[in-house]
């Protein structure tokens, strides 16, 4: 039976991927999936009972964020978690502010197999708790997303910030050096720009060019500057941290990650972060034992890739550890000793590039050995070597004396709150849902013919006309309903033009004799029968002297109530004519029916 318990066992992980998924497409995907019609009421009260059990109590969570600190600090040895509260919000009470989380496995790791180089971004939590989640991910050896820490503040301010910042400089150990060595990648968010120039003063502070070139496009458009653009986005890049990218993706394939955590309650999302960072730490220790060599995918695909522009190039060698690459009409000079190339992608990536691999194939050296330690298997595996140790639920907790903590107060903000992204003109579509319709060409669904609607105007198939010799027939309904004399004259000609009125303007049609149906596009106009009578499909009241072929009852053709009144009368009619009619002189004469006309009666009166 289709019940609320039903619904919710049988499509408790589409509620909980999706947890603003609208009523009826639920409705919609129990009537695809079993063939059964639920009400909305039945759907509302799962989704509420999934979202209840799973998605958490969000002010009962809130009120023991202290116990889950204690518990993250308990089970896992060395991490670091800040929970800041506010006394001033609701006198008496502690209402939550913010909560930083810094994992010791990840911590380490960072510190011992990472190059130096962090990505800041910030995103909207988007279930009942309100507020950012700040982010901080670093790149492993294979460039791929490292998470390092990450809090949940009320708001993306610059305070907000400079405290996630102080928390993360003092446990990553960058506060004797300020940043020194450290390459940061962000976007334009909220106060984070002024917080890394207060606390990081000696860091690379690289700007997501994806972003800026978005905003800069508005104004200055052509596909020569956007050319340009990207040719000098590396061109102050610092080559201390090995990395070369010129966007902030980490961070974005970090949020649509936990994109489905985002919309749960707090600890509740929490948790899952945590859960699905330990999971990818042990499919990333799997993932290094299967690497055919010493030097991680990602590096071995750019080599190859590299290598095959190397074979073009021309090489000189000076007969120590120099060498000249002509690379099309510029030549490069390549320094095996200090590990350089003038083109400067070596330097930036730490992966050699077409020019040096050029005279590594003359000199038959090997390339993967000149790869930086970064993308080696022994540093991979150091940013995986400690783990992340497992959490009971909220319910299996001890008891403690720790305040409770109220949720932070939700300031509503004007008009209805968007649930979309507003996507740039120039971002491309995603590959997966339903395919737009833009771009496709349109087909009648009345003639069949491509380039055009069913209400728009078409042509039909007729041939062409006396007078103009290329005329046909146009989307018209026909108002004049042609007389008895007109269909034998039309049945006699085989190819002449009738010339119709149609809404005050004259329409040249032109039949054949062996047409059964003529079909114009439009929303109504149909001629069934052609040629013996030409009706209008607009009126409603009148006889269209068409029925269903096939539809009999009680072995005869069937008709409509008017038609079967309309026989009654006459029989009436011929009844009362066949019984003789005698009068008398002293009375008035009747009329036999008062159906018959006056003329008819006088006749019948005038009878002996």
């Amino acid at each position: 039976m289709a019940n609320t318990a039903w619904v919710a066992k049988h499509f408790k992980d589409n509620i909980i991927n999706q947890p603003d998924i609208k009523l009826r497409k639920l409705q919609e995907l129990i009537r695809i999936k079993y063939g059964v019609y639920v009400g909305k009421s039945i759907c509302a009260r799962a989704k509420h009972q999934v979202m209840g059990q799973y998605l958490g109590d969000y002010k009962k969570e809130f009120a023991r964020i202290y116990d889950y600190a204690d518990m993250l600090r308990s089970t896992n040895r060395g991490s670091t978690v800040v929970v800041k509260t506010s006394k001033e919000t609701i006198s008496g009470k502690e209402v939550f502010v913010g909560i930083y989380i810094c994992l010791h496995a990840c911590k380490v790791g960072w510190l011992e197999g990472c190059r130096n180089v962090i990505g800041f971004d910030g995103a909207f939590l988007k279930g009942v708790c309100k507020g950012e989640l700040l982010s901080c991910i670093g790149k492993d050896g294979n460039n791929q997303m490292y998470p390092i820490a990450w809090a949940v503040v009320e708001k993306e301010t610059k305070h907000t910030w400079s405290w996630f910042f102080r928390c993360l400089m003092h446990y990553l150990q960058l506060t004797e050096s300020q940043g020194e060595g450290l390459t940061i990648i962000s976007d334009m968010q909220k106060g984070l720009v002024a917080s890394v120039s207060e606390l990081l003063p000696n860091a690379e502070h690289r700007m997501c060019a994806r972003h800026i070139w978005s905003n800069w496009k508005q104004k200055w458009k052509g596909e020569e500057r956007r050319k340009k653009f990207w040719a000098c986005a590396r061109a102050f890049f610092k080559d201390w941290s090995k990395y070369d990218s010129v966007e902030n993706n980490m961070c974005e394939t970090f949020n649509s990650w936990i994109l489905s955590a985002r919309h749960k309650s707090f600890i509740t999302m929490l948790e899952e972060i945590r859960v699905k960072v330990m999971e990818r730490m042990t499919t990333m220790r799997e993932f290094a034992t299967r690497w055919i060599s010493d030097v991680s995918p990602m590096a071995m695909g750019y080599i190859e890739e590299q290598s095959q522009y190397a074979v073009k190039h021309e090489f000189k060698w000076n007969g120590d550890t120099g060498y000249e690459i002509q690379h099309g009409v510029y030549k490069h000079i390549v320094d095996f000793f200090n590990n350089t190339c003038t083109c400067r992608s070596w330097q930036l990536k730490g992966i050699p590039c077409s020019h040096p691999i050029s005279a590594m194939f003359f000199k038959r050296f090997e390339p993967a050995d000149y790869v930086t330690h970064w993308y080696k298997k022994k540093t991979y595996l150091k940013a995986f070597s400690c783990y992340i140790q497992p959490v009971t639920n909220m319910e299996m907790w001890p008891s403690t004396q720790n305040p409770t903590v109220e949720p932070p107060v939700i300031t509503k903000m004007p008009g209805r709150p968007k649930k979309n992204r507003k996507r740039a003109q120039d971002e491309p579509k995603k590959k997966f849902g339903k395919r737009s319709r833009k771009g496709t060409q349109m087909k009648c669904s009345n003639c069949k013919t491509k380039g055009q609607g069913s209400g728009t105007t078409g042509t039909s198939n007729a041939g062409p006309t006396s007078d103009s010799g290329t005329a046909r027939a146009r989307n018209t309904q026909p108002s004049a309903i042609a007389s008895a004399s007109d269909t034998e004259s039309m049945r006699s000609r085989t190819s002449e033009d009738i010339i119709v009125s149609v809404r005050g303007r004259q329409e040249v049609v032109d039949y054949e004799e062996d047409q059964e149906q003529l079909d114009l596009c439009g929303a109504r106009d149909r001629v069934h029968s052609a040629p013996t009578k030409v009706v209008d499909a607009g009126q409603t009241n009148i006889d269209l002297g068409y029925s269903a072929p096939g539809l009999r009852w009680q072995g005869r053709n069937a008709i409509s109530q008017r038609q079967l009144q309309q026989q009654l009368r006459r029989r009436q009619t011929q009844a009362s004519l066949s019984q003789p009619q005698v009068h008398s002189s002293s009375q008035p004469s009747q009329s036999p029916c008062p159906n018959l006309s006056q003329s008819q009666q006088n006749i019948n009166q005038s009878q002996p």
